[in-house]
């Protein structure tokens, strides 16, 4: 008995899980993402800070999820990509793996898989979308770099620098001219693709080198910005402050933002003078990409875009229907569905690509997702772990009556299973059964 009501409990977890990642960001709203990408002018791929994965294009019409979910652990800072391909690595307890994207982010796969334990993928550094980089670890503290010159689909081992550990960040600007930063918080450098390495200036942790030759290049590191003229064998550190990203545009044309201040800094001749903008966000922006010498897309609550170097900037997050903000979903299948926000009640027939409100929120207090269930079309139950109240509808959610109960504590889980019949699961042991909704 005890196995069986513990399957009936996972098997609730597992319902409203796949539900909740499968469909409760489709509406056409920004993303909460810490890393995004833009493959083209219209093209956006955005990762949640919860590893959830979305894409928008001149198709989509709103923001979607990709045919693929990541659903092992994944840290969106060693998230990279160049044009349509996206690099995650991810894992499960020791075990890495390499996902891939070559569309942009609507579909992944994996490409690389570790060989054997504490065997890290930390971080990927683009030449092409074809040749790049990755540093890791393999075994305990032991660098580990490879390179791969065909998507990834097969991959060669290059030399790391003596007495390092392993290599958290790398970043090549050539065949032959890279830096990596290793777990001891050391800087190298090779100039002959990896089979010699020279401890390098120090920088904080964390920096972002960008190259435009060989020669010249850009380092943020510690909220500063540097630029180097002679390969980086000396960097010179520019006048702007609190910088938290920059971009080479073009040769000597670069952009550096700012995002405690909310500006952003255009230069032609590598920050020896620039011109300051203000980004269009109410707080601070986590990022702008560059998609030409004029246009760039900056992100924020909502993803902005400028042709113009920042003079105008125009909302990407356009929609039909105004904004909603639903805390609850839940679904009958994989078209019919319904959200809840703190007002009102939503209900899409189109897999939630669409969203018509129906009728007012049965109640002012939350009701969570595990606790709300349709079994049918019409019929749904929803319950309150802060009054230990609970509400039925008979007509889709459009009108909800209020139903008393004497459960004590919290109820945990519910599933309705057709019009009248569902279970529910609480706190000390409760397990209970309804015949007549």
């Amino acid at each position: 008995m005890k196995k069986l009501l513990l399957l009936f409990a996972i098997g609730l977890l597992g319902s409203s899980s796949y539900a909740q990642i499968k469909y409760s960001s489709l509406f056409n709203t920004s993303p909460s993402s810490t890393y995004f990408q833009a493959s083209s002018l219209d093209e956006l791929f955005a990762m949640g800070n919860n590893g959830m994965l979305f894409y928008t294009d001149k198709e989509s019409q709103g923001w979607k999820n990709p045919s693929s979910i990541i659903t092992k652990s994944t840290n969106n800072s060693t998230v990279n990509g160049m044009g349509k391909t996206i690099i995650i690595p991810v894992s499960e307890g020791i075990d890495f793996e390499l996902l891939r994207s070559i569309d942009g982010g609507k579909t992944f796969e994996s490409i690389l898989s570790s060989e054997f334990a504490y065997h890290f993928f930390y971080h990927t550094s683009f030449l092409t979308e074809q040749k790049f980089f990755l540093s890791g670890m393999k075994g305990l503290q032991k660098p580990w770099l490879t390179k791969t010159d065909d998507g990834g689909n097969t991959w060669t081992d290059i030399g790391t620098p003596e007495g390092s550990t392993g290599l958290r960040t790398v970043n090549f600007i050539s065949e032959d001219v890279g830096f990596v930063y290793d777990l001891n918080g050391k800087w190298y450098k090779t100039v002959d693709g990896g089979a010699n390495w020279t401890e390098f200036t120090t920088f904080p942790a964390n920096t972002k080198f960008q190259f435009s030759s060989e020669e010249k290049g850009i380092a943020v590191g510690g909220n500063s910005l540097y630029e180097t003229t002679d390969g980086g064998q000396t960097w010179n550190q520019t006048s702007l402050t609190g910088i938290s990203a920059a971009k080479i545009v073009k040769g000597d044309t670069m952009i550096a933002e700012s995002s405690t201040q909310r500006k952003f800094y255009y230069s032609t001749d590598r920050f020896q003078t620039f011109t300051e903008k203000v980004f269009p966000f109410n707080q601070n922006p986590i990022g702008i990409q560059v998609i030409n010498d004029s246009t760039f897309i900056g992100k924020n609550t909502k993803f902005m875009k400028t042709t113009d170097r920042g003079e105008t900037w125009t909302n990407l997050d356009l929609q039909e229907n105004p904004m909603f903000y639903p805390t609850v979903f839940t679904w009958v299948n994989d078209s019919l569905g319904y959200a809840i926000s703190s007002d009102s009640v939503y209900k899409t027939t189109k897999g939630g690509y669409e969203w018509i409100a129906i009728g007012k929120s049965p109640t002012k207090v939350n009701i969570y997702e595990n606790i709300i269930s349709f079994g049918d079309s019409e019929h749904g139950v929803a319950f309150t772990n802060t009054w230990n109240e609970s509400f039925i509808t008979k007509d889709g959610g459009l009108t909800w009556d209020y139903i008393e109960h004497s459960f004590k504590g919290d109820i945990k889980q519910l599933k309705m299973i057709s019009a009248a019949k569902g279970w529910l699961v609480g706190n000390s042991g409760l397990l209970a059964q309804t015949v007549d909704s």
